[in-house]
């Protein structure tokens, strides 16, 4: 894969989802709004996986994953800030 195909890949196998438990009180006092799960595909069928499987898998670094996903908009990759 080419970095645009990775990027693809990036965006379209991770969720973004609520946080389950807030831990700090109240949840103006969170930091944290939201988590991701991360999923690989194999044979037509997406498995979850950590996340740093997810990144070794795919050869690339925890702050490339994040700043491709606070690039795009909707889950299509955002080129036009490159």
């Amino acid at each position: 894969m080419d970095w645009k195909q990775k990027e693809s890949y990036v965006i379209n196998h991770l969720e973004k989802v609520d946080v389950m438990e807030r831990t700090t009180g109240t949840p103006s006092s969170s930091r944290r709004n939201f988590s991701y799960r991360y999923f690989l595909t194999k044979r037509s069928e997406r498995i979850p996986v950590c996340k740093n499987m997810f990144t070794t898998a795919l050869g690339i670094g925890e702050k490339t994953v994040y700043t491709w996903l606070n690039d795009s908009e909707s889950g299509i990759p955002n080129t036009e800030k490159r």
